[in-house]
């Protein structure tokens, strides 16, 4: 589970400036099985090659954050991405089919 954080303000009356912390209000369920999977696949493809994020995301034209969503499965992809991933990762589409289908 993923929780998520609520922005409270606090007023500070020494150096008077806000301060902003967070506190938790509710929880959100983690990312759906097949997308996970997914990104893991991604993940030991890219450290097969030992590649950092940034590689990846330079040669995908995606931004570094996007394969991190990815990676963890937050962020869901279309089927041509995965063959672009397939193609810059240089594996087959098959190795993240069978990922997924474990």
């Amino acid at each position: 589970m993923v929780e998520r954080r609520k922005k409270k303000r606090k007023y500070v009356q020494v150096r008077k400036r806000v301060v902003t912390y967070r506190t938790v209000t509710k929880q959100v369920w983690q990312c759906e099985r097949p997308y996970v999977l997914f990104g893991e696949a991604i993940r030991d493809a890219r450290y097969a090659l030992e590649w950092n994020q940034q590689d990846l995301a330079d040669k995908m034209k995606l931004s570094r954050g996007s394969i991190a969503n990815i990676e963890t499965g937050r962020q869901r992809i279309l089927l041509t991405d995965l063959f672009d991933f397939a193609r810059v990762l240089r594996v087959k589409p098959i190795v993240f089919f069978n990922a997924v289908s474990k």
